[in-house]
């Protein structure tokens, strides 16, 4: 009773504080958190006999959790091998099929281990892993969750900026990547311009030390080649990462008018981090992603997921470290 009361308390706690937070960031955390907290509360009632009605509505609970965990284990199994087969053992294509097995293998020794095994010592590990797994990978779809999202966002119906961020070129020309994000910024500026307003294209990223000329540049031509006027296009060819990105532009824009308002384009599963950053740096507006493909997206947005968690390391660390609360209680009742 008293660890139901622990793991339910704790739950409802994170799921108010997700209501009251404003930040999507800390908002994900707590909701993961709650989630989290209750599945361990259901893992162990299916390791202590209570009655058939408490083991059914156990099984229940945690039969859309194991089938969620081993679909999201199958997806990032076949993204990672389409990857390799595609582009070759890199970092990210390893990291998503490593990902995925870990998580498939541990959906798999859990299961065995309530259905078989009568250790308690195995299934308190097993509950350990298993929360932290739970926990990690809910904030992951959740993650996604807010990249789906951010490719169907509208921009507001007056803007004065639509600030590109590069993304890199391939051979001195717009990288297919690139170029979606150059087509969602022409679907914005056209549509701002529909409803009348006048706005400026900046296209932000620097020159490479492998590139023939900025990225920026490369932009500017081809928005210039689709019908943007030249007075509608401002460079910005001094940055080298997302947030010297984001830093120059607000510059340009702040010199400009300091009550500006802009929607910054980026890929979908970069979205997330680029408002995270636009809010810490002051750069008034909002986040929308382009469309990327499929093949790409997912192993993408896992490399994009962990530079969140690093990005933000001092909220995520504090409010993961409450995990021990419920977790601890459902390991004290056994």
């Amino acid at each position: 009773m008293g660890q139901g009361l622990v793991a339910g308390g704790f739950a409802l706690a994170c799921a108010v504080g997700a209501l009251w937070v404003g930040q999507p960031f800390r908002r994900s955390v707590l909701t993961a958190l709650s989630a989290a907290s209750l599945g361990s509360a259901v893992v162990s009632r299916l390791a202590v006999p209570h009655g058939s009605l408490w083991t059914a509505a156990a099984v229940a609970l945690a039969g859309p959790a194991v089938i969620g965990a081993l679909a999201l284990a199958a997806l990032l199994v076949a993204d990672g091998l389409l990857l390799i087969r595609s582009q070759g053992t890199a970092p990210p294509q390893l990291a998503a099929l490593a990902a995925g097995t870990g998580l498939a293998a541990l959906t798999a020794s859990s299961i065995l281990t309530v259905c078989c095994s009568g250790s308690h010592t195995l299934a308190e590990v097993c509950l350990v892993l298993d929360a932290t797994a739970a926990y990690l990978s809910l904030l992951f779809v959740l993650f996604l969750g807010h990249a789906v999202l951010s490719g169907r966002l509208q921009p507001r119906r007056s803007a004065d900026y639509v600030v590109v961020l590069g993304a890199g070129l391939v051979d001195g020309e717009v990288s297919p990547l690139l170029a979606g994000r150059l087509e969602r910024a022409l679907t914005v500026y056209r549509a701002l311009l529909a409803r009348g307003s006048r706005p400026t294209l900046i296209t932000s990223g620097g020159r490479g030390p492998d590139e023939e000329r900025s990225e920026s540049e490369a932009m500017a031509a081809y928005l210039s080649a689709r019908g943007v006027p030249a007075d509608r296009i401002r460079r910005e060819d001094r940055s080298r990462n997302t947030e010297e990105n984001l830093a120059n532009s607000g510059d340009i824009m702040r010199r400009a008018d300091p009550d500006y308002h802009c929607t910054v384009i980026t890929s979908d599963f970069h979205a997330f981090r680029t408002g995270l950053l636009m809010r810490r740096l002051g750069v008034r507006g909002r986040a929308a992603g382009a469309w990327t493909a499929p093949s790409y997206w997912l192993a993408a947005a896992l490399r994009e997921f962990v530079a969140v968690l690093w990005y933000d390391r001092a909220v995520f660390l504090s409010l993961s470290a409450l995990l021990a609360l419920p977790v601890l209680a459902a390991l004290l009742r056994w």
